[in-house]
């Protein structure tokens, strides 16, 4: 059964820029739980109440909220990333007629190495939204994607229900070359840039002849002058979340 809609409420705005996570991982990971899954701005708006207020939910809408959730886990998982934990406050809910609500994250924290399992979050998640009782919940270690799975099969026992968002959750994007290479790219660009100039300086006090020198750096600089639009292009189209592997062959 369905609970019933909540009334209509100021949206919750989103800066993208404060979300908690660094510009690689936010400029690649793409899925249906994330702000900026429709579209990329800086600030977005969702229409949603936070999870915490999200007291009127049927057991469907809270088991597909509670799959959707495990997707999330498992997506990050796979794009190598560990939640340091789980926060209600972190979470909105948008709830339509003739849907299941969908799940939306507003703001995250950085990457824990010593992060607890997803079976953890998952279950801490389960209790927030009080989701009826699943058997892979009591195995210690079930993996997210199974969680999913249990989830979608429950819940599709009723052939009439429209279960949207929580079969798009399913499905995520990492795009290329990654988060971690992204990462690797903006650092050396930035030292690049720093290395070059100290370079220029020392070459120009200890060369004798520095007009000549002068005059191939001059060269030397056209030519990397050239090549760095095609560069940032590149950039460009990543945090565009443009088609990446066509801007490379370009």
């Amino acid at each position: 059964m369905r609970g019933k809609p909540h009334r209509a409420r100021s949206p919750i705005t989103i800066d993208v820029r404060t979300f908690g996570w660094d510009r690689a991982l936010i400029a690649t990971l793409r899925h249906p739980t994330l702000p900026w899954f429709d579209r990329v701005a800086r600030e977005l708006n969702v229409d949603g109440i936070p999870l915490a207020k999200a007291s009127e939910l049927g057991r469907r809408d809270r088991l597909s909220l509670l799959g959707q959730f495990a997707a999330h886990e498992a997506f990050l998982q796979f794009a190598g990333f560990a939640d340091p934990e789980f926060e209600a406050n972190e979470w909105v809910v948008v709830q339509k007629r003739g849907t299941d609500c969908r799940l939306i994250r507003i703001a995250a924290r950085s990457h824990c190495d010593d992060a607890p399992p997803a079976l953890s979050l998952i279950q801490q998640f389960a209790s927030a939204v009080d989701a009826p009782s699943l058997r892979i919940l009591r195995q210690p270690w079930a993996r997210a994607e199974a969680v999913y799975e249990e989830v979608d099969v429950t819940c599709r026992r009723d052939a009439a229900a429209d279960l949207r968002w929580l079969s798009a959750a399913a499905l995520g994007e990492v795009s290329a070359p990654g988060a971690e290479a992204l990462r690797l790219l903006l650092a050396q660009s930035r030292g690049g840039v720093v290395g070059v100039l100290a370079t220029a300086v020392v070459f120009i006090v200890i060369v004798p002849t520095r007009v000549r020198a002068l005059v191939v750096a001059a060269v030397v600089a056209l030519a990397a002058a050239a090549a760095s639009g095609p560069i940032l292009d590149v950039y460009r189209v990543v945090t565009a979340r443009g088609d990446t592997e066509a801007a490379l062959d370009h």
